[in-house]
């Protein structure tokens, strides 16, 4: 009788493990993993929520850094030559003055007529700026330039000789004008003013059609 006894609850055990094992594995997959979820996704959020904190300080730092560059100065090319120490091309600074450009050659000789200069006026790329003697200067003054000695280099450059500025030794390196007819020119623009067009040249006693059209295309008003 004792061993039926145990041979039934051994068999009702059995029964109730087999049971239990059979419903533990038909509970759902999603139950198992559920408590794991929440936090796998509040760890990606962290992660993401790092790099855009770390994208928008990058971000920010960009402009603070652009506004603390300053540019570089642009810089140009200036001849210094005539009464100073050491002539030559130098380079500077797009807002730097005559004076400047000057001392940089080491600033003008003893003989030197700085005054003639706008020691303030600023300097422009490729300038030529002539420091004359006070000889030199004597002789620009007489000859009838008015301004800067590099008014003459102006008319240099653009190959043309302006007849409101150029003095009579400019004057007499146009075809068909002399001594007696550069001064003529000098003269006339003293009495009536400047040119107002370069035919205007033509009512100067000896400048006649023939010599006009040889230098119309050499001269111009300014």
């Amino acid at each position: 009788m004792k061993d039926r006894k145990k041979i039934y609850k051994a068999a009702l055990l059995a029964v109730f493990c087999l049971l239990s094992g059979i419903l533990y594995s038909c509970r759902p997959k999603e139950e198992a993993g559920w408590e794991s979820v929440p936090g796998a996704l509040e760890g990606d959020k962290t992660v993401q929520s790092s790099e855009s904190s770390s994208a928008e300080l990058q971000e920010t730092a960009d402009p603070l850094q652009a506004e603390t560059e300053s540019p570089e100065p642009v810089q140009m090319f200036v001849y210094v030559c005539g009464a100073v120490v050491s002539p030559g091309v130098y380079t500077v600074d797009a807002d730097t003055r005559i004076f400047e450009a000057i001392e940089a050659a080491g600033g003008v000789t003893k003989d030197a007529a700085e005054e003639y200069l706008n020691l303030a006026q600023p300097v422009t790329d490729g300038q030529k700026i002539l420091v004359p003697t006070q000889e030199e200067a004597r002789e620009l003054e007489h000859s009838g330039i008015q301004g800067l000695p590099q008014d003459a280099a102006e008319e240099e450059q653009d190959g043309l000789v302006n007849i409101n500025t150029a003095g009579e030794d400019l004057l007499m390196t146009l075809p068909g004008i002399g001594a007696s007819k550069a001064q003529s020119i000098i003269t006339y623009r003293e009495v009536h003013g400047n040119f107002k067009t370069v035919e205007e040249l033509k009512k100067i006693e000896g400048i006649k059609e023939g010599v006009f059209n040889k230098i119309k295309d050499l001269i111009r008003v300014k």
